[in-house]
C-alpha cells in the first residue's frame, strides 16, 4: 500500500498536483508536504493497494486520477475568492480479499471540498478475475443461479438491515429501508 499526503497554498496547486499525478502514474510512493498558507488547506490522502495485475492497477490508477481530476475542478472553480477554505480528498481500500482466482476489495472516496458541515463518501467496489485478466460485474462476481438473483439479494439485503435495526445497531427507519 502507498500513502500520498499533500497539504498546500492555492498558488502551488499546480506543482503540487503534478508532483502527486508523478507519483501515481510512475509508482512512487513518496510523501509531499507543504505548509498551508493563507488560512488554506488542500489535502490529498491515497491508501491503496497495488498488485501484480496490470489491467487491475490500470483500472484503480484510472479511477484515482479521475476522481483527482474532479476533486480539482470543483475545489478550485475560477471564481473561487482568496480566502476559499479548507478541502480534502481521500482516497483508500480496506482489506483485499486475495485468493487463486480473484482480488476484491471495497475504495472508499471522501470529498470535502465547500466548506459544509461535512462532505460525501463514494463506495467503489472492485472484483478482478486473475483467470480472465478483466474486472468483473456484480452479476459475474455472485453467479447467480436464478434469474430474479437481483431481488433475492435485495430482499436479503433488507432483512440484515432490519434486523441491525432492531438491535439497534443501525438508526433509520423500515420505510427507507424498503425504498
Amino acid at each position: 500500500m502507498r500513502y500520498v499526503r499533500v497539504t498546500l497554498h492555492r498558488n502551488k496547486v499546480l506543482a503540487a498536483v503534478t508532483a502527486l499525478f508523478f507519483c501515481i502514474v510512475s509508482g512512487y510512493s513518496e510523501e509531499m508536504e507543504q505548509k498551508a498558507a493563507a488560512g488554506m488547506m488542500y489535502e490529498v490522502k491515497l491508501n491503496y493497494p497495488r498488485f501484480s495485475e496490470p489491467a487491475l492497477d490500470s483500472y484503480v490508477d484510472k479511477i484515482v486520477q479521475q476522481t483527482l481530476k474532479s476533486f480539482n475542478k470543483k475545489a478550485f472553480p475560477a471564481n473561487a475568492t482568496p480566502d476559499f477554505q479548507s478541502m480534502m480528498c481521500t482516497i483508500e481500500a480496506g482489506s483485499a480479499y486475495i485468493d487463486d482466482m480473484y482480488i476484491s476489495f471495497l475504495l472508499t472516496v471522501y470529498q470535502y471540498e465547500t466548506g459544509g458541515p461535512h462532505g460525501s463518501t463514494t463506495l467503489i467496489p472492485i472484483t478482478y478475475s486473475k483467470k480472465n485478466k478483466k474486472m468483473l460485474s456484480l452479476k459475474e462476481a455472485i453467479k447467480p443461479v436464478r434469474k430474479d438473483w437481483l431481488s433475492a439479494l435485495s430482499a436479503e439485503a433488507r432483512r440484515l438491515l432490519n434486523a441491525q435495526r432492531d438491535n439497534g445497531t443501525l438508526l433509520s427507519d423500515s420505510e427507507w429501508i424498503e425504498r
